[in-house]
């Protein structure tokens, strides 16, 4: 029974506002596998921020609560990720109803390609694993990632065994075509031996190695034949470090090949920043990644 309240002078009541975060969320975070580097044991982590209705804590036991979920592969040019850049990002989605998890993967030094996409595919079986934990609906997955992680996530998605497979895959600012990259310059090196791309195929020049250029470029498992989820590109126009043109081949070879792609130029933008922080970029990720969950 509510007692009567007596509201004093200077009080400022709030009243009739209506709620406007349908889900709370929570943050776990663990260990999905441990990898032998240098004769230690390397543990691979995963932080997921997760919906939930009511209180968070209190939710946590109904293991029927399944969520629509992104698997995020954070960029680092493919050397050790902060895994938590894009955190924000990660809560707000959750706040729409998305489970998202994050999955560190080894960077260069530790392995060369195609390892870190193994280690991308390990967690997304881990993931599926654990769905219960994590309140994953393991029937409506899609990948994501920016940079170096999108092309992780991108190779992880076109290659991917049928059971992994993701409904669908969001490529923000990743370089997919690593032939064209040996030819291409920005503000950094994008191709020599010391270069990210160089380095993760074990220290190479492109130019020289284009078969496993090649062999590590998202464009090259494209094909009429091939079983390629719905992609969604967005890259910065003015992006000077991964060329815009990078996408733009992406996005050829899929209309190309008769696939589902949608292709934002980010105007003005560069690699990652401004417009990729507004609520209306995250409105264009939910509403493609909710129609493709079938």
């Amino acid at each position: 029974m509510n007692e009567q309240i007596t509201i004093p002078e200077g009080c400022k009541v709030i009243s009739g506002l209506p709620s406007q975060m349908p889900y709370q969320t929570y943050y776990v975070e663990g260990i999905y596998a441990v990898r032998q580097v240098d004769g230690r044991e390397r543990p691979l982590r995963y932080y997921a921020v997760l919906p939930t209705r009511g209180n968070p804590m209190g939710s946590r036991g109904d293991v029927s609560l399944r969520y629509p979920t992104l698997i995020y592969c954070q960029g680092s040019g493919w050397h050790q990720q902060w895994l938590w850049h894009h955190l924000t990002h990660h809560v707000r989605m959750a706040e729409r109803g998305f489970a998202v998890v994050s999955v560190e993967v080894r960077p260069y030094g530790e392995t060369i390609f195609p390892g870190e996409v193994d280690d991308f595919l390990d967690a997304v079986r881990y993931v599926c694993e654990h769905a219960a934990e994590l309140r994953v609906d393991t029937d409506r997955i899609s990948f994501w990632g920016d940079s170096s992680g999108a092309h992780t996530a991108l190779m992880g998605a076109y290659t991917a065994p049928s059971e992994l497979s993701p409904r669908s895959v969001v490529d923000w600012y990743g370089p997919s075509d690593l032939v064209l990259l040996s030819t291409q310059h920005s503000t950094m090196e994008l191709h020599g031996p010391e270069s990210p791309a160089g380095r993760l195929l074990g220290g190479i020049e492109l130019a020289d190695h284009l078969d496993q250029a090649r062999a590590a470029s998202p464009v090259a498992y494209v094909t009429p034949e091939s079983v390629t989820p719905p992609t969604l590109i967005m890259h910065g126009s003015e992006d000077p470090f991964l060329p815009f043109a990078q996408s733009v081949s992406l996005y050829e070879r899929l209309r190309a090949c008769g696939k589902d792609v949608e292709f934002y130029c980010m105007k003005g933008d560069v690699h990652g920043e401004g417009q990729f922080d507004n609520e209306a970029v995250l409105d264009i990720v939910e509403e493609f990644v909710r129609r493709h969950l079938g």
